[in-house]
C-alpha cells in the first residue's frame, strides 16, 4: 500500500512537472511571437510615417454649393518610383465630387529632380455647412509588399 502512495505520489510529480514545462516553453513562445509581431508593426508604422508627408491647402471659402479646390502636396522619398493616390467621400451627403475630377490618379517621381514634392488639386462641392472631410489614401511599393497611408482632410464649409 505504501509502495502505491508513494508510486502515485512520484507520478502526480512527474506530471505536474511535465505540465509546467509546457506551459513555459508555450509561454516563452508566445512572447517570442509578440516580439516578432511588434517589431514587425513597429517598422510598419516607421516606413509609413517616414516615408511621406502629405500636406493641404484649401483654395478659397468653402461654400455649400460651389466647388472648392484642394491643393495636396505629397512629399517623400520612397524605393517606388510610382504612386497611387485616391480620393474618396465618406459621406456622400457633405460633398462631392466635381464633374471633371478624377478619384484614382498615378503619379510618377521625377529622378533627375531635387524636390521631392509632387502636387495634386482636388475639386470638391461641399453640400452642408460644418467640417467635412476628404479622404486621400496614397499607397506605393516596397520590397515587402505595399504601404498605404491614408488621411483625413478637414474642410470647414460656411453657409455663405
Amino acid at each position: 500500500m505504501r509502495l502505491l502512495k508513494f508510486l502515485s505520489l512520484v507520478s502526480l510529480f512527474l506530471l505536474s512537472v511535465a505540465c509546467e514545462s509546457d506551459k513555459s516553453s508555450s509561454l516563452d513562445e508566445v512572447k517570442l511571437l509578440s516580439s516578432i509581431n511588434n517589431k514587425i508593426h513597429l517598422k510598419s508604422d516607421e516606413i509609413a510615417s517616414n516615408a511621406f508627408e502629405i500636406k493641404y491647402d484649401v483654395q478659397g471659402k468653402p461654400i455649400i454649393g460651389q466647388a472648392v479646390s484642394v491643393k495636396l502636396t505629397f512629399n517623400g522619398f520612397i524605393e517606388s518610383q510610382q504612386i497611387q493616390i485616391e480620393f474618396k467621400v465618406a459621406d456622400p451627403s457633405s460633398m462631392t465630387f466635381s464633374e471633371a475630377q478624377v478619384k484614382k490618379i498615378n503619379l510618377q517621381y521625377n529622378e533627375n529632380t531635387k524636390d521631392n514634392n509632387l502636387i495634386q488639386n482636388v475639386s470638391v462641392i461641399p453640400k452642408k455647412q460644418g467640417r467635412i472631410f476628404l479622404n486621400v489614401i496614397l499607397s506605393y511599393e516596397i520590397e515587402d509588399g505595399i504601404v498605404s497611408i491614408m488621411k483625413a482632410v478637414p474642410i470647414y464649409v460656411d453657409s455663405v
